[in-house]
């Protein structure tokens, strides 16, 4: 009988030796684990919420600009009053409003431009003001162990979150790098438009001569491809400075799917110099530049050997339709 006693005495002790995680406990992680996936996909769509508000706070900018450019071209000014319209920036629709009020003196008057996504009106992306003027779980019983079957559905529930967890990190990989790309794409374009405005602002009425012959101040003309290619005369300092002689020869071409800027190392030079090319921004499909003169609406574009008054840029690249800019009216010479 005493030998049968300590038979039952061990048989309890080999129960404890074999506890195991309980359903509900293996539950109560993968709750914890789903918790921390859903933070992790919350913050991508936060951060592609940004990318996506950038872009048409961007966008919604230059329609303003080019609104306000508009304005400043027209012949005779805009009356006095409030107007509104719509218009299509980079493949986005967006919205205008115009208020056009008059000042203490009567030369000038003040412009109010507010900006919107055509979905959403009444929240405006951009506002610009300008002037209108001449020049301007518990813890069970763990002795039982799992099931068959427990076991079986909770590793079918652990497979299907660490699929799901792979693919969120992925996502979540994969779409900051998209994010970051396309907000440094659109940072690109603002930069180069602001450059070329800055060159074309600082044109100078300078000839130059190539060799044997002679180069207009300004020459403008456009490739097999129809892109602009542009040369003209800026004041700044040369690279090879030359007694009595201030200013370079720059200019602005498509090249590889990338617009460069080529600077000559002075004015005059024998035709055999090759300018050296800086890239600005890549990804370009399309370059265009049109002139827009005083108290015109239409533009053209093509070969031209006199300084416009008011060249406007268009750019087209692969994650935009068009994207344009046009000169402030402000900043542009006199007709």
């Amino acid at each position: 009988m005493v030998p049968g006693r300590r038979r039952r005495s061990v048989e309890p002790r080999a129960g404890r030796g074999s506890d195991g995680f309980t359903l509900v406990e293996i539950l109560v992680a993968l709750a914890i684990l789903a918790v921390a996936l859903a933070a992790g996909m919350r913050a991508v769509a936060q951060s592609a919420d940004g990318a996506t508000l950038l872009k048409q706070r961007t966008l919604a900018l230059w329609v303003a600009q080019n609104r306000l450019a508009a304005a400043q071209l027209s012949s005779p000014w805009p009356a006095v009053g409030s107007r509104n319209g719509e218009l299509v920036q980079a493949g986005a629709r967006f919205v205008w409003r115009e208020n056009i009020s008059g000042t203490p003196n009567p030369a000038f008057r003040k412009i109010d431009i507010v900006v919107a996504d055509a979905a959403q009106p009444d929240y405006a992306l951009a506002q610009l003001s300008g002037y209108l003027g001449p020049g301007l779980g518990t813890m069970t019983d763990r002795r039982s162990g799992f099931t068959l079957i427990e076991l079986m559905i909770a590793l079918a529930i652990l497979a299907l979150v660490a699929v799901l967890g792979y693919r969120a990190l992925a996502s979540l990989t994969d779409s900051e790098v998209r994010l970051t790309a396309e907000a440094q794409h659109w940072r690109d374009l603002d930069a180069l438009f602001a450059r070329l405005e800055a060159d074309m602002r600082e044109a100078l009425p300078r000839d130059v001569r190539t060799g044997g012959g002679t180069e207009p101040a300004w020459f403008g003309d456009v490739d097999g491809a129809g892109n602009a290619v542009l040369r003209f005369s800026r004041a700044g300092p040369e690279f090879a400075a030359e007694p009595g002689s201030a200013g370079q020869r720059i200019g602005y071409r498509l090249r590889n799917s990338a617009i460069e800027v080529l600077y000559w190392p002075r004015f005059d030079q024998p035709a055999s110099v090759v300018p050296q090319p800086y890239a600005l921004a890549g990804d370009i499909l399309a370059f265009r530049v049109a002139y827009l003169d005083a108290g015109t609406t239409g533009a053209s574009a093509g070969r031209r050997s006199a300084k416009p008054r008011c060249p406007a840029r268009f750019v087209s690249t692969s994650r935009s339709r068009a994207a344009r800019r046009s000169s402030d009216g402000s900043r542009c010479d006199e007709a």
